[in-house]
């Protein structure tokens, strides 16, 4: 599943590190874990779904490495920030969902950990959630291409529909902006704005 998802990223011409530490846990261990975080868009790299569906969880830390310059005779001086770089420690995924519930949640963290791996420019909560369920849609919408049989169809279309359809404001109207924004310009032009801008493109 890792691998196909993967393949999935490729063809959008994004990238994902081969040693991406996904891990199944329980539901107990996911909201402990999410409860451990400040708020959604804090710098304790919390990213996930909603907190009472919360099925998915991406964990970063974010090292800044700082130059302490002396002014002269000792006094004053500077400081100067030279790199900042983010690491994704673990993508937490909600142990026995259905496969095609559990992809599409890996394929929504796995934006998440691109993000942050590849320095993105900071985006409103709305932006990031947004982006991250167009890809989970994406994929939802690319396994339309495989045969399957009429009860997977409905159970694929039902995810389509519910991320389509969903009501709140970051995840639902974010994802619809980012789907529109998918439409006009492509997945390409969107990150690249995204990742430049930190918003989509108009």
């Amino acid at each position: 599943t890792t691998m196909a998802m993967r393949e999935f990223f490729v063809k959008l011409g994004v990238s994902l590190p081969l040693d991406l530490p996904v891990h199944l846990v329980d539901p107990g261990a996911l909201n402990e874990r999410r409860q451990r975080c400040d708020t959604p868009d804090d710098d304790n790299g919390y990213h996930g779904a909603p907190h009472i569906h919360c099925m998915g969880l991406t964990l970063s830390e974010e090292r800044t490495t700082v130059v302490r310059r002396a002014g002269g005779l000792g006094f004053g001086g500077s400081t100067e920030v030279v790199s900042k770089t983010s690491d994704v420690t673990a993508v937490l995924v909600l142990r026995g969902l259905p496969r095609l519930l559990f992809c599409s949640v890996l394929a929504h963290e796995c934006g998440h950990a691109h993000f942050k791996l590849q320095g993105f420019h900071k985006m409103a909560l709305k932006t990031e959630e947004g982006l991250c369920q167009l890809l989970a849609y994406l994929w939802l919408r690319q396994e339309g291409h495989c045969r399957a049989d009429g009860e997977r169809e409905r159970e694929r279309l039902y995810h389509m529909n519910k991320i389509f359809e969903d009501s709140s404001e970051v995840y639902g109207a974010g994802f619809r902006a980012a789907f529109e924004a998918h439409e006009r310009y492509g997945i390409s032009r969107v990150l690249g704005h995204a990742s430049l801008c930190g918003e989509l493109p108009e």
